[in-house]
């Protein structure tokens, strides 16, 4: 299936960015950056997305204060984070409920 090219509109291209917790060498960001490589080539200038390994745009928790205040697109987090959520809840969702240990 071929693919067609999109047209940019008048005006600046719309920059994403995705902050992504693994080391550049690992095989999620180097999908991701290939994703991005294939994003930019085929978007026909419209938009652009940067790909940024290796916490380089801050820790977890600095990444997601920036998605939540829209100051960061998209973040992807890789082994660090568990399935469990935090007890509590994180602020703005609802609360998930505890799930039993497996026995």
């Amino acid at each position: 299936m071929q693919s067609e090219m999109v047209e940019a509109p008048t005006g600046a291209a719309k920059q994403y960015r995705l902050g992504l917790n693994q080391p550049a060498g690992s095989p999620t960001a180097r999908r991701a950056a290939e994703m991005a490589e294939a994003i930019n080539q085929e978007g026909g200038g419209a938009f652009r997305l940067e790909v940024f390994p290796e916490s380089r745009l801050g820790p977890d928790p600095k990444m997601f204060a920036d998605l939540r205040s829209g100051a960061l697109e998209f973040f992807m987090a890789g082994a660090t984070l568990r399935f469990h959520p935090v007890e509590g809840g994180v602020r703005g969702t609802r609360r998930c409920p505890r799930r039993p240990d497996p026995q």
